[in-house]
């Protein structure tokens, strides 16, 4: 073989070999975006069978057990005669439709296995191996939720998340789901929310820690809940404008917004 075919014949094979490694690259990055975008579950810890679908977020299995779903909130299906949420009655079909009757699921849990109802809290795997809260947090038939200790896939179920919402899927071409100014905020307002607003005030009582949002809506951070919010120096965020998410509830006789976890707040100037 001559020298000038040897060297036509390496450089065809160089060519060849940068071309698979472009694809082989490729493939990786589809692979990552894909289990990024549906937040797969690193360890199944049991597998069990679907009984019955409740509700957008809550299963009972098979031997009767209520699971309820991690990381998300649904919204609610109307009871003795009320009229259900917005998107509720969708999440509860896409849920049954993802997990069927009597279909083995994998449940997956976190650092908290039951809470104060008795619930079995888990990440649930569909037979394909899909993440089924992420799969509604897609769709924007649910929202993205953090109820400590359990926040393992937090950050990923954030980012499904923030994808609905920029397309206003579902919930999020709600008006209620907006960010709206804590001004105003209805003094009827509840329900999980996304509010906006400069914190006027930083104030403490046995419990609880309070940072005045405005004039109108106060934040509170229980003190037991303190240790989910490392790094963050309450008290020096006095007169920055912040955006915070959470339940608003009355307290005390007045209308209030509960955070349990630094994630759920977010500056966004500081004077």
């Amino acid at each position: 073989m001559s020298l000038l075919r040897q060297m036509s014949e390496t450089k065809r094979y160089f060519k060849h070999l940068k071309y698979l490694f472009l694809c082989l690259c490729f493939l990786v990055s589809l692979y990552s975006q894909s289990s990024a975008a549906f937040c797969q579950l690193k360890e199944i810890n049991e597998r069990t069978r679907v009984k019955k679908v409740i509700d957008g977020d809550t299963i009972i299995i098979n031997d009767g057990r209520k699971v309820r779903l991690i990381g998300i909130n649904t919204p609610e299906i109307g009871r003795d005669g009320e009229a259900s949420e917005p998107f509720a009655v969708q999440a509860l079909q896409k849920l049954n439709n993802l997990l069927g009757t009597d279909t083995e699921i994998g449940l997956s849990y976190d650092r908290q296995k039951k809470d104060k109802y008795k619930r079995l809290l888990a990440h649930i795997a569909l037979p394909d191996g899909r993440n089924a809260a992420s799969e509604l947090l897609n769709l924007g038939l649910a929202v993205s939720i953090v109820v400590p200790p359990n926040d393992s896939y937090l950050e990923c179920y954030r980012k499904v998340e923030q994808q609905a919402r920029s397309k206003q899927r579902g919930l999020w071409m709600l008006p209620e789901n907006s960010i709206i100014a804590a001004e105003k905020l209805s003094s009827r307002a509840q329900g999980y929310r996304f509010v906006r607003g400069t914190i006027k005030r930083y104030k403490t009582s046995k419990k609880s820690i309070y940072l005045e949002l405005g004039k109108t809506l106060p934040i509170r951070i229980t003190k037991r809940d303190l240790k989910q919010f490392k790094g963050l120096n309450l008290k020096s965020l006095k007169d920055s404008r912040v955006e915070v998410r959470g339940w608003i509830n009355t307290y005390q006789g007045r209308q209030s917004i509960r955070l349990r976890h630094t994630d759920n707040i977010r500056v966004l100037t500081k004077l």
